[in-house]
């Protein structure tokens, strides 16, 4: 008796028959415009990557200026506080030998 309420799920086989082909068509079409995408966001961050390393360069040059500077003006504070003359004689080559 509880059978007679219960609606049958329908068989694929039975009625309409699905399109293989055109499932997988479209999932190809899927996959297409995925692509185009990702193509288009890899390029995008390649380029971002680009300018941000270019960026990072200028910046550690603008430092390097700036600690030099800074290294200079030290040093002349220092000389300048102590009224020394700070001479430094190696008592080792310099010169790379050959």
């Amino acid at each position: 008796m509880p059978k007679d309420n219960i609606i049958a799920f329908p068989d694929r086989m039975e009625g309409r028959a699905v399109n293989q082909v055109q499932l997988i068509q479209a999932r190809l079409d899927e996959l297409e415009h995925e692509n185009e995408y990702l193509s288009g966001d890899i390029e995008f961050l390649s380029d971002q990557l680009e300018k941000n390393l270019d960026e990072v360069e200028e910046l550690l040059a603008d430092l390097t200026h700036i600690r030099h500077q800074e290294l200079d003006t030290s040093i002349a504070k220092f000389n300048k506080d102590f009224e020394a003359d700070i001479h430094f004689e190696p008592d080792f080559d310099l010169e790379p030998k050959e």
